[in-house]
């Protein structure tokens, strides 16, 4: 839980695949500056950051692995440990990072290989670990008072496919009904940046006791990737299965926990959320 009393944005993002050929390194490298630059800046890393694919995977494919890392293959995912480590150090420094989470890539890695770089990563960082789902809690004060405002934050990795930009859609609007009650539902795994907002009705109480409807604003989004669905003289599973390109980079939430607003002459502090592709 954090604490903050002015305007922040929170960076979503995730399948970076940094080894695999098709990974924009340039771009993500630049991403990772910018969340570094910017103040108000956190992030939170959905999974499948290294490719964590080695020779004893059905998927191996020697073509498949970026120049980068292509000359120790005896130590192919413990350098993109490494990468990802190293690249992830300057904003663990800064506590930019609200959670880690393990994707497919490195799930099925420990599976087989009994490692964890997922673990690593937050023993060697020092940063919170999410899983492959989790829910967070994001406290923000006013003032320097207790916190008085809450974000509510339900992540997953993601699972399954769909081709269309519709049923990555759907994929989120059932994690609504997975976790009720979030503010923000943020998903990975599918590669599209996809964003969309939601209303929620329920019932609160005044403070005599009478009942009263209560909207809430929700935000979904699908954090897109860096992995390029085609990439010349690498025959993928993108390409195999006929996959559409997908836009790299990553989606951000701007949060105002204090946004000053008024009603019936009485002046209220309400929060806002809004949800916005990162160009870069």
């Amino acid at each position: 839980m954090s604490k903050f009393n002015h305007l922040s944005r929170l960076y979503v993002t995730g399948d970076f695949h940094v080894g695999a050929k098709g990974c924009d390194h340039e771009l993500l490298e630049a991403t990772i500056k910018h969340i570094e630059k910017d103040p108000d800046g956190y992030v939170l890393l959905l999974g499948d950051l290294a490719e964590c694919i080695n020779k004893k995977d059905r998927r191996s494919d020697s073509t498949a692995i970026h120049p980068k890392f292509s000359s120790d293959l005896g130590n192919l995912i413990g350098n993109q440990e490494y990468y990802v480590r190293e690249l992830l150090r300057p904003l663990a420094e800064q506590d930019k990072i609200l959670a880690v989470m393990m994707g497919n890539h490195e799930r099925t890695f420990e599976l087989k290989d009994d490692v964890s770089i997922t673990r690593n990563l937050v023993r060697d960082l020092k940063i919170p670990y999410g899983g492959y789902s989790c829910i967070i809690a994001w406290s923000f004060c006013y003032q320097g008072k207790n916190p008085v405002k809450r974000v509510l934050i339900h992540a997953h990795h993601g699972s399954g496919g769909g081709r269309s930009r519709g049923a990555k859609l759907n994929k989120l609007e059932a994690q609504e009904s997975v976790v009720e009650g979030c503010d923000i539902y943020a998903r990975g795994h599918a590669h599209h940046k996809v964003t969309d907002r939601d209303t929620a009705v329920g019932v609160g109480f005044e403070n005599s006791g009478k009942p009263k409807l209560q909207e809430r604003k929700i935000i979904l989004a699908e954090c897109g990737s860096f992995l390029k669905t085609l990439e010349e003289g690498v025959t993928g599973y993108s390409e195999v299965a006929e996959y559409k390109p997908v836009d790299l980079g990553a989606v951000f939430v701007e949060i105002n926990p204090f946004k000053p607003t008024s009603k019936g002459g009485k002046r209220l502090n309400e929060y806002t959320l809004d949800v916005r592709d990162l160009m870069l």
